[in-house]
């Protein structure tokens, strides 16, 4: 009766390109990207372990300290379950392009609002729906 709707879900697989335009360089750099939402089974579970274990240690309070705490996590988890590799490497300062080893220590060298516009890029379902799917 509803197919349609049903047929809007995130795919599992679904992978999209992310580049990151603010960043000045002749090649802005992309990286291939999941879902970081329900439909990633691996980030979730990470990101509810870590709730867990927060939540056993009474450690609950809302805070501008706790929004860093997230996106410090998600510097950890992105490299594991969410970012697929690169489109487009960054060429690192050593002149080389960069390579799916050096995504961590990109993600970790992110400013603040670069980190939180990738972070609302892959969590917003909408990139994920329909479309064509990149190259993995």
């Amino acid at each position: 009766m509803f197919n349609k709707i049903q047929k809007m879900a995130v795919s599992k697989d679904a992978v999209r390109v992310y580049t990151f335009e603010n960043i000045d360089v002749e090649k802005p750099p992309s990286l291939l990207v999941r879902y970081a939402g329900e439909g990633n089974t691996p980030y979730i579970n990470a990101i509810l372990a870590y709730g867990r274990k927060q939540v056993s240690k009474g450690k609950v309070l809302i805070d501008e300290a706790h929004l860093d705490k997230n996106r410090r996590q998600d510097r950890e988890l992105y490299p594991k379950y969410v970012i697929v590799g690169w489109e487009e490497p960054m060429v690192t300062d050593e002149g080389r392009p960069a390579t799916d080893a050096d995504i961590p220590d990109f993600i970790a060298a992110l400013p603040v609002d670069m980190m939180d516009r990738l972070r609302a890029y892959c969590s917003n379902p909408e990139n994920y729906r329909g479309g064509t799917e990149a190259a993995v």
